[in-house]
């Protein structure tokens, strides 16, 4: 598709939602009790804004189109949507755990040592990826915001998908973001009906839904493999920087992570054998001292967290305790402990789903 088309189309799209989040704002910006939800939700507006002026400045040339540019853009855009979402969904809410899964962002810091590229596509993807999980709280437990919840997770969804098949061919990012700004524009018009019709009132925030146990029973298995899944990333990232860290500290060569052999592992080469040692045992330990912290300083979600860290990088290390010359039988019980700590992890997750449930269910509430 011609270029100058493709701008054209995305500034009226961004204009299009530009307009309706400021109408949004001047509809409900002396309403004490949307006030601050609508100041987050029409913030959103400045980040359009600057989309729609770029294609403007790339429509008439005063800017050359880059699509690696584009995504520097997107990724900051969509990073940033995702924290005022994330403030809009708690006021509505009031779920402050939700804040706790900002530590998955910390997947994409560690991205950064790979590649710029792999950095801000990591950063679009995990933003994408937390959207969901916040628009599966406004969806599952609301009759009030479950249109909206729904078409959020449709586009939450439809960005990880996007972004993937563009992780190589970067120059269909532009188009697909376009696509997405409709579905966003949706998900706006939603909410702005749905605050307009049930604002949320002090003492009785949030509509709790009796949903049909087989709902529950999908919402309850989506939640936990999105979160499962954010999990692994994250120890992975986790993992090699800790090896990456341990290497840069004692200087040794070509310190970098890379992907290979169906595998991410980081490339050090220290002229001392005993830093070799030392970036293992980094790599090893560090997603430990994690799980450690989270689980005796963090919320109850986090320590549900740090034993899936710990099952999950019982299973990493068994490459590394290879190099170091342990013997098989040690890896294998490496291996079976890891499998335990994933299963007992995963079960105590799914039952803090049900007993927070059952706690927010309407019955507790009458």
């Amino acid at each position: 598709m011609n270029m100058n088309v493709l701008f054209l189309v995305s500034i009226a799209v961004s204009l299009s939602l530009v307009v309706l989040l400021l109408k949004g704002f001047f509809m409900f910006h002396k309403n004490r009790l949307l006030l601050r939800i609508i100041y987050f939700l029409s913030s959103t507006s400045l980040l359009y804004l600057l989309l729609l002026l770029s294609s403007f400045l790339w429509l008439l040339g005063i800017l050359s189109f880059l699509s690696g540019d584009f995504l520097v853009l997107y990724s900051i855009v969509i990073f940033l949507q995702t924290l005022l979402l994330l403030k809009v969904i708690i006021l509505i809410s009031r779920s402050t755990r939700l804040y706790y899964f900002l530590f998955f962002y910390s997947v994409s810091f560690v991205a950064f040592f790979y590649s710029v590229n792999v950095f801000f596509n990591s950063l679009i993807i995990t933003s994408f990826l937390l959207c969901f999980i916040f628009f599966m709280d406004l969806t599952f437990k609301s009759d009030l915001y479950d249109k909206a919840g729904y078409i959020g997770m449709l586009y939450s969804f439809l960005g990880i998908i996007f972004q993937l098949l563009s992780f190589s061919r970067i120059e269909l990012l532009f188009m697909f973001s376009i696509f997405l700004e409709g579905f966003f524009f949706l998900f706006v018009y939603l909410l702005l009906q749905d605050l307009k019709v049930n604002p949320p009132v002090h003492g009785n925030l949030f509509k709790l839904k009796n949903n049909p146990y087989f709902f529950t029973f999908i919402s309850h298995i989506i939640f936990i493999i999105v979160l499962i899944n954010l999990i692994l990333i994250g120890t992975i990232a986790i993992h090699e920087f800790g090896h990456f860290s341990i290497a840069k500290l004692y200087g040794c060569e070509a310190g970098k992570i890379v992907y290979e052999d169906g595998y991410f592992h980081t490339e050090a080469l220290c002229k001392d054998s005993s830093k070799n040692v030392l970036v293992l045992l980094g790599g090893i330990f560090i997603p430990f001292i994690t799980a450690i912290v989270l689980f005796f300083f963090g919320g109850k979600l986090m320590r549900d967290i740090g034993i899936l860290i710990v099952g999950f990088n019982l299973l990493f290390v068994s490459r590394d305790l290879s190099d170091l010359g342990i013997s098989g039988n040690l890896i294998l019980i490496s291996v079976f402990f890891g499998i335990s700590f994933l299963i007992m992890g995963i079960v105590i997750l799914a039952k803090s789903k049900v007993e927070e449930d059952i706690y927010l269910s309407p019955m507790n509430h009458k």
